[in-house]
Order: structure tokens, then C-alpha cells, then sequence
């Protein structure tokens, strides 16, 4: 079995992210985009616990340790090789799906209160043109 270094697995699920995020937005059939977008946050997760690091090291007889250094000092003297502890926050939306998110919000409750209004489909068409949103969430 190959064996890949933390910077290719990190170099790959930024590719990853890239691409899903490419094709959620392209994909016309709902239920496609929906197994992409599943994709993209399990990519999103594995690619914050690879770039996660250590905020502390558990060593033996319930001790902890927050430094490198004690760390190192520790490794040297003991048996028991500390292990290393993460804490790494839940990936989240990017800013600009939350954005796109927020427009398409404003467009579905502005095209409700003024029907004969260009303004949601101009914003819209600004979207798709920029590869923000696929063809079919236009037609919605």
C-alpha cells in the first residue's frame, strides 16, 4: 500500500473541496447535488482534522502536558511516549455560500412581494454567470 505524506493528503483534499464544490453547483438533478454536497462536508471535516494541531500531549498517571518542550523533555525520560490531544472546530460555510445562500433567500421573498420586479432575476442571473448557483436552481 502507498503511503502519502500529511502535505499530499492535505494538497488533495483541497483539490477535493475544490472540485465538489464545482460540481454540487453544477449538477442539475437535485439528488446528485445532494451526495455531493454529503462529499464536500466529509471532505471539508477530513481536510480540518489534517491541518489540526496538537493543543496538548496526555502522558502517563493522568498528566498533561501543554508545551513541545515539556513534551520533548518528558519523551526522554519515560517509557510511555505522550499522545498527542486536538481540539479542531467543525468546518463551516464559506463565506460566499453563505452569501449565495442569503440571495437566493432575498430573491424567493422579494419575487413574493413585488412578482413583476426584474431585480430577482437580474440578481440570479448575476449568480450563474459568476458559477455561483447551477442552471436549475435559476428555473426555481
Amino acid at each position: 500500500m502507498t503511503k502519502f505524506t500529511r502535505e499530499q493528503l492535505i494538497a488533495h483534499a483541497n483539490e477535493s473541496v475544490k472540485s465538489m464544490k464545482f460540481a454540487a453547483r453544477q449538477t442539475v438533478f437535485k439528488t446528485s447535488r445532494v451526495a455531493i454536497e454529503m462529499d464536500l462536508a466529509l471532505a471539508r471535516i477530513a481536510l480540518a482534522s489534517l491541518e489540526a494541531m496538537p493543543v496538548a500531549w496526555s502522558c502517563a498517571h493522568n498528566m498533561v502536558l501543554f508545551n513541545a518542550e515539556s513534551v520533548a523533555a518528558y519523551a526522554k525520560h519515560s517509557a510511555i511516549a505522550p499522545k498527542p490531544l486536538y481540539a479542531a472546530q467543525p468546518a463551516s460555510l464559506s463565506h460566499e455560500e453563505e452569501l449565495v445562500m442569503l440571495v437566493k433567500q432575498l430573491v424567493s421573498q422579494l419575487k413574493k412581494a413585488k412578482p413583476d420586479c426584474k431585480l430577482p432575476d437580474m440578481a440570479m442571473g448575476y449568480l450563474e454567470r459568476n458559477g455561483l448557483i447551477s442552471a436549475e436552481d435559476v428555473l426555481r
